[in-house]
């Protein structure tokens, strides 16, 4: 199953045409096109949706108005797990472990995993490597990371792929194993 992460705030989303690749739709919620790009792209594969929201984006119009009722015309499947409003902003590493957590209830082994960022707080983006580098060894999924650019002066909003980044990590990681232990197998697979 394809399971797309997410969250929801209470700032003022501008409608905009949003770009993921070649698809192009008009909407203001970043991850509801994301929804919909995948269900395209990926026909193949159904598709549930997890939003994180605090009590108060879950009755902030940005849910309420733009979001639930698009999901439901739409036929797309969602959940909403509710997190408190302490737990996002600045992130201790305990309330990270909450986070990650509370992702891991929704996520099965083989699932494909997109954490999308766009609408989160700035700590959250901030973690989604991490948070998706162990949602991949934890559970051996395939995990992406989206952030939606939006461009106030032409009224578009990019999907960028943030998944490279993960390399990094990866690198890192074959890095120290082989300082620490010798060991190149990571490093070669690389390469």
């Amino acid at each position: 199953m394809l399971k797309i992460l997410t969250f929801l705030g209470t700032s003022e989303y501008c409608e905009s045409t949003v770009c993921i690749k070649d698809f192009k739709k008009k909407h203001r919620i970043f991850p509801v096109v994301l929804a919909e790009y995948y269900r395209r792209t990926c026909p193949e594969k159904r598709l549930k949706m997890i939003f994180f929201l605090t009590a108060e984006s879950k009755n902030h119009k940005n849910w309420k108005e733009y979001t639930e009722p698009y999901l439901k015309s739409s036929n797309i499947c969602y959940e909403v797990e509710e997190i408190s409003a302490e737990d996002t902003e600045t992130l201790t590493a305990k309330q990270m472990m909450e986070l990650i957590k509370k992702m891991l209830k929704f996520v099965d082994k083989e699932d494909k995993i997109v954490l999308d960022t766009t609408h989160s707080f700035r700590s959250i983006s901030i973690t989604a490597v991490v948070i998706s580098l162990y949602l991949k060894e934890a559970t051996n999924t395939d995990v992406e990371i989206f952030y939606g650019m939006y461009n106030a002066d032409e009224k578009t909003t990019k999907g960028v792929d943030l998944t490279p980044i993960m390399k990094i990590a990866e690198w890192l990681h074959a890095a120290r194993v082989f300082k620490e232990y010798g060991y190149s197998k990571f490093l070669g697979e690389l390469v």
